[in-house]
């Protein structure tokens, strides 16, 4: 963008320099020289002058040039002399050609313009301003350039280019309550034009890069087609207004800008308690940053406001203040009127806890003709982490865009927002804690990791760390119509809590076990090996959900199946050896009979089925394994339970199959009347293990009485707690404290919502 306007405006010079006859007259000075002096005459014609110069030393004698060329020779030290326009001075044309001044210790401005005057600067070569306490590096001031300022009058008014076809750049410093460009403490500045120029500005502590220094007031500022980089003092935006100062409208068009705030002060906007009229940013390239503590990129400062802000076109980054403890977004602010974003190539907003675009803390008032996430991270992910990445990855699982984070930010940020085209999106963060990634989840969906954002959408949503899941294990014939035969291989142990890695979200979920050969009559079965399962649906949601168990929110623990097939071989035929054929002999004509008529057959008699005897079932007294209908064989927990009267042991060990058989977390013993003989010490070890069963005072645990309605509910409440789950009303549960459970079977399906 740059380059093409640098050279389009050299084709314009070159042209008309062929196409006039003489060059205008300019005159000429060394800065080295003396101070320069620019002022209306008696007469009202604007002369200049410089001290000690020898032919233009008075304000009597001056030259009645336009336009005014000051030079110095290059990597000269700087000069202590300065350049001042006063009072109500139009049409006049200075060319800065190299000039280095630095009054740093003194208390003036190395380039200053009175009030109500109009001064075009041109930028040959490089060139710095520096200016002492209380000046602005170049400076619009409401006084005569001299004096200090008087209250009510209208500052000066500067625009700076480079439209002559020769390079040149600006670099311009301000001292203590000064902007870098712009007015000086407590001055009243008018407006600032930056028109196809290179200019780097920076402002003292109070003052803006560009724009108010401490308590002053500026008009509008204009960048058009320009390259800057404008840095505020503290208390001070980068572009904008310093602090306690206010600054009009903000229009930035076709440039490429880096504004960086001081403590309390916006990228671009207003500083700390500042006040700042509409920012405008069209087709450029910006990126903004607000210092410390609760300040916008594009937006209010501390305790600041600003108009509406309007961006269209262009790749924007606009960062709040990481390190700083208030809420602040990226773009907008407490105290910001409405936000506009229309056909933007690009689009990062980092906000300090709130959302990363927000206007008055809501999203309301926020617009866009594109798709554009908008939220907040989760704390837990980001809490105690010394350097991050936030990535979002479209459906295919291609990287779309990627946010960096680390120490030399300040701190982390908890809003983002980002420009997306249409799809599905998921948000994941690598961290030096969990280098493998965690997913952000959507809360108040439970269930939802996927971002589906569409043309014209604002999608604000709060991010929180992603759900768990759990994964069980099952086997299967990969033979046709043939049953895989229980119990050939011990299945891997159920896992009742996984984080959402990368590899599962990519590859699904597997195991690592391997099985040999199982030997069987007519052959063997071999393992086929592991499905991945996806813990997907096609929504691009997790297959955990949850659901309203009788109006509590419960989960159904129906998550992740990985299933092992098993393949049939048969063993191969025993080899046999030939036998030589015999010769047949020659067939003999047969003469048939008289046909014999066979007698009646008797009715067969046909025996009657056997009955096969009922065997009782016993409680607890089950296979370790059952088979699905489809052939499926699955471990333990799908084993179907008894109903009728049961012990409490046998309760404990229902509930212990149903949930996989864990192993105990910690080696509790057992109680005073139970040892390790006895037929559900497992289970009872690890109930005890996680405190839902107890013992009574005399430290027995009774496993042969039969459970009642109080002892399992008791258990049952315990198990609740122990997973983090609200205990849901049972209604196979009922009836009083002291009676029998009679449906165990009930029982626990209805606990587990099944």
């Amino acid at each position: 963008m740059r380059i093409m306007r640098k050279l389009l405006s050299v084709a314009v010079a070159l042209s008309l320099c062929a196409s006039l006859a003489a060059p205008a007259l300019a005159v000429e000075y060394d800065i080295s020289n003396g101070d320069i002096h620019v002022e209306n005459n008696d007469n009202g014609d604007a002369v200049s002058w410089q001290d000690n110069h020898e032919e233009h030393y008075s304000k009597d004698t001056g030259s009645k040039d336009k336009e005014i060329v000051v030079k110095q020779e290059k990597d000269e030290e700087p000069a202590k002399n300065t350049i001042d326009v006063g009072t109500d001075v139009k049409v006049v044309e200075i060319t800065l050609k190299d000039v280095n001044i630095d009054v740093s210790d003194k208390n003036e401005a190395a380039v200053s313009v009175g009030a109500g005057s109009d001064v075009t600067i041109e930028l040959d070569g490089d060139n710095s301003l520096k200016s002492g306490n209380g000046h602005a590096g170049l400076e619009l001031n409401n006084d005569d350039a001299k004096d200090r300022p008087q209250t009510g009058v209208e500052g000066g008014s500067v625009t700076i280019k480079d439209g002559n076809g020769i390079d040149g750049s600006l670099t311009a410093v301000g001292g203590n309550g000064a902007a870098g460009i712009g007015g000086g403490s407590r001055d009243t500045a008018g407006d600032i034009t930056i028109d196809e120029a290179d200019v780097t500005a920076t402002g003292g502590s109070g003052g803006a890069g560009i724009g108010t220094g401490r308590y002053g007031e500026t008009g509008d500022i204009t960048i058009n087609g320009s390259d800057v980089t404008a840095t505020g003092g503290d208390s001070s935006a980068g572009i904008g207004a310093g602090g306690y100062g206010t600054v009009g409208d903000i229009d930035i068009t076709e440039s490429d800008v880096t504004a960086a705030g001081g403590s309390f002060g916006s990228g671009i906007g207003a500083g700390s308690s500042s006040v700042a009229g509409d920012i405008n940013i069209t087709e450029s390239d910006v990126n903004a940053t607000a210092g410390s503590s609760a300040a916008a990129g594009i937006g209010t400062g501390g305790s600041g406001q600003v108009s509406d802000i309007t961006i269209k076109g262009g790749n924007i980054v606009a960062k709040s203040s990481a390190g700083g403890g208030s809420k602040a977004p990226g773009i907008g602010g407490y105290k910001a009127g409405n936000i506009t974003l229309e056909d933007l190539e690009s689009l990062i907003a980092l906000g300090k806890v709130g959302y990363g675009i927000s206007s008055g803390n809501i999203t309301d008032n926020v617009t866009a003709n594109q798709g554009i996430l908008n939220g907040t991270f989760g704390g837990n992910v980001l809490s105690g982490v010394k350097e991050a990445t936030i990535q979002i990855m479209n459906a295919d699982g291609d990287v779309v865009a990627a946010i960096e984070m680390g120490p030399e930010e300040g701190g982390m940020w908890g809003g983002m927002a980002t420009l997306l085209p249409e799809g599905r999106y998921y948000v994941y963060a690598t961290t030096d804690k969990n280098p493998e990634g965690v997913f952000l989840a959507q809360t108040y969906t439970i269930g939802n990791i996927a971002y589906n954002v569409t043309e014209g959408q604002i999608l604000s949503k709060t991010l929180a760390d992603c759900a768990t899941y759990r994964v069980r294990y099952a086997f299967t014939s990969n033979t046709e119509e043939m049953e895989l035969p229980q119990g050939i291989a011990e299945l891997p142990e159920s896992i009742l809590s996984q984080k959402l890695t990368m590899d599962a979200f990519k590859n699904g979920v597997t195991s690592e076990a391997e099985y040999e050969d199982v030997e069987v009559e007519g052959g063997r079965w071999h393992f086929d090996g592991w499905t991945p399962a996806s813990v997907l649906n096609d929504a691009g949601n997790m297959v955990s959900v949850f659901e309203d168990v009788g109006g509590n929110r419960w989960t159904t623990f129906h998550a992740v199946t990985v299933v092992g097939g098993w393949s049939f071989v048969a063993d191969e035929p025993e080899p046999v050896d030939p036998v030589p054929p015999i010769p047949e002999e020659p067939e003999v004509p047969v003469i048939p009979e008289e046909p014999v008529v066979p007698e009646e057959p008797e009715e067969p008699v046909i025996p009657e089925e056997p009955v096969a005897p009922e065997v009782p079932v016993i409680p607890g007294d089950t296979d370790d394994t059952d088979a699905a209908d489809d052939g499926t064989t699955i471990d333990e927990t799908a084993v179907p339970l008894a109903s009728g009267p049961v012990t409490r042991a046998e309760f404990v060990d229902y509930l212990w199959r149903h949930e996989g058989q864990p192993a105990p977390v910690a080696d509790s013993g057992l109680f005073e009347d139970v040892t390790e003989e006895h037929t559900y010490s497992p289970a009872m070890a690890w109930a005890k293990s996680i405190g839902i069963i107890k013992s009574y005072e005399d430290g027995t645990f009774e496993p042969d009485e039969l459970v009642t309605v109080s002892a399992a509910r008791g258990i049952l409440t315990r198990y609740a707690a122990y997973l983090g789950i609200k205990m849901p009303e049972l209604t196979a549960l009922a009836g009083e404290d002291d009676e029998l459970v009679l449906n165990c079977d009930g029982v626990i399906s209805e606990f587990f919502g099944e």
